[in-house]
């Protein structure tokens, strides 16, 4: 669909507040959006699950309890994802549909 004079603002105030609200997500949530922008790069597609395992037994973060096996969750809320992808006692990846 082209631009028009008549759309052509309305299109620019749309494109701001997406770019506005990537910045925000990314400030507020940087361990996330670094491993969103990993799984982008490789081509992935929109995760169904987070694949976790901890270095030790026991360890506890965003409210579940993780052992040395791994362990998939459904996707937790952003603040949740944001603290165990940026714990350095975690290992967390994204688990898509296509992948075991």
């Amino acid at each position: 669909m082209a631009k028009t004079d008549k759309n052509a603002g309305a299109l620019e105030a749309m494109e701001q507040a997406v770019n506005a609200t990537e910045a925000e997500m990314r400030a507020q949530f940087p361990h996330l959006a670094a491993a969103i922008e990993a799984a982008k790069s490789n081509g992935d597609k929109t995760p169904v699950a987070l694949r976790v395992r901890a270095k030790a037994d026991g360890y506890r973060r965003g409210g579940f309890r993780f052992s040395t096996e791994a362990m998939d969750l459904p996707l937790p809320e952003a603040a949740q994802l944001n603290a165990i992808f940026g714990d350095k006692d975690l290992l967390a990846e994204f688990v898509f549909a296509d992948a075991g």
